[in-house]
């Protein structure tokens, strides 16, 4: 790859990453000013209680995982990439839904007491 490639994929980084910011710059004060939500529907992620966070991402997990298996068909993809970005997803996810686990068992426990 030449410099400029480089360039380009470090400048397109940057930019995903400030929007990604603003984004939940935004959803954290809409959070703050609506609440969570715990039935109906709700399309921001950030409204959500932690119950149905984690049962968001067990919904969306078998779709990451037929990405992964998709991406084995992709040309120009190495196993190693493949194992690197399946290992990367798996460590994520366990992390992810580990943690609204124990925040969602922590918040229930106190709005019982």
């Amino acid at each position: 790859m030449t410099v400029t490639m480089w360039f380009i994929y470090i400048v397109m980084g940057l930019t995903i990453l400030a929007a990604h910011w603003i984004y939940h710059t935004i959803a954290k004060v809409k959070n703050e000013e609506y609440g969570k939500v715990d039935s109906g529907k709700a399309i921001i992620y950030y409204r959500l209680s932690y119950r149905r966070r984690m049962h968001r991402s067990l919904w969306t997990l078998p779709f990451g995982i037929v990405i992964l298996v998709g991406l084995y068909f992709v040309p120009g993809m190495t196993m190693n990439a493949i194992l690197s970005l399946t290992a990367i997803f798996v460590i994520c996810s366990i992390i992810e839904i580990g943690y609204t686990y124990i925040k969602w068992k922590k918040t229930s426990t106190a709005s019982e007491q």
